[in-house]
């Protein structure tokens, strides 16, 4: 269970929830404004990014380390509003109707309410980082922003490519989700005072992971029940994103030839059931459960870099928790 997983930072995540709400309580927000930003908060995601910040400050104890804490849960606010930016934005990328379970905020208040809404929650976050004053801390998120942003734009040119080779998806995927996970573990820790050493392998950590997120999320994409995970399915297939399951199901003699004809014809509701079903009975379901156990397993090897103790241990649980969702 995550609530297991997060228990040793439990306190801190209520403090970055409190802090989410806390910055739209902001003046110049007015009454009309207000309703389309709190929307988003109404639903809490899982807070990995967060937590991903906040488990290697675990165990500190060295005399500053109620401030480290103290920039650990600013950090952790300010990644997780970044996250809600780069989803408000998504859902207009991708006119996706439903997130978390409920009406996404471009169905209720368009789309321009969602890209400003996420602009809005972008700039918060570097106010929050700002705050910090860890010169290092905002590169970082700077840095790992872009990449997301270069990955995102890669992925809609590559949209009805059917051709696409497994190196690039893999590439693709390093931009658009890894990247930003591994900024949050070498943000905390730089923000425990680790070395650099320390650092590093926590960063090839949260890529590795983040790799096996997106592996898992594209696997659920097409095997996956709407209802449990709030939001609906096929909604890269419909977008003519192809990911991991649906190349590999591309590249079966039989499988394959009846995948082409049908995309080509062009992909619709109508007929969205008969690709997953297609592709759920590919080789491409294994291939893609084995590549994202086999990032789970990079991910563990870089965690022996670190010393025994709730660090390792609580994110070998959460590298765990990552790809148990397809079990």
């Amino acid at each position: 269970m995550l609530s297991d997983i997060f228990a040793p930072v439990t306190p801190q995540l209520e403090m970055v929830h409190r802090a989410l709400a806390a910055s739209l309580r902001l003046e110049g927000i007015t009454d009309p404004t207000r309703p389309v930003l709190t929307y988003v908060l109404g639903s809490r995601g899982k807070q990995l990014r967060a937590a991903l910040v906040l488990i290697p400050t675990l165990g500190e104890k060295a005399a500053d380390s109620g401030d480290r804490s103290r920039r650990a849960i600013q950090a952790g606010t300010a990644v997780e509003l970044i996250h809600l930016a780069t989803l408000l934005h998504d859902d207009v990328l991708d006119e996706a109707g439903e997130r978390r379970g409920r009406p996404t905020l471009s169905v209720l208040w368009g789309n321009k309410n969602s890209i400003l809404a996420g602009d809005y929650f972008f700039a918060r976050a570097f106010g929050i980082l700002a705050e910090i004053n860890c010169p290092a801390l905002l590169n970082l998120f700077t840095s790992a922003i872009a990449t997301t942003c270069a990955g995102e734009i890669e992925e809609h040119q590559d949209s009805y490519n059917m051709e696409i080779s497994e190196e690039n998806y893999l590439q693709r995927i390093g931009k658009k989700t890894a990247s930003l996970f591994a900024a949050c573990a070498r943000a905390g820790g730089l923000l425990a005072g680790k070395g650099r050493e320390e650092q590093a392998a926590l960063e090839r950590f949260g890529y590795n992971l983040g790799i096996a997120f997106q592996l898992t999320d594209d696997l659920l994409d097409i095997i996956g029940d709407p209802n449990q995970l709030g939001k609906p399915v096929g909604q890269d297939l419909l977008q003519g994103v192809y990911t991991l399951p649906v190349l590999v199901a591309l590249a079966e003699p039989a499988t394959g030839k009846r995948l082409r004809r049908i995309l080509a014809r062009g992909l619709d509701r109508n007929n969205l059931e008969e690709i997953r079903s297609l592709v759920a009975n590919s080789q491409g379901r294994e291939a893609t459960r084995q590549m994202a156990l086999e990032y789970k397993t990079r991910a563990l090897r870089e965690l022996q870099a670190l010393p025994p103790g709730p660090v390792r241990d609580n994110l070998a649980r959460m590298a765990q928790f990552v790809v148990e969702r397809i079990f």
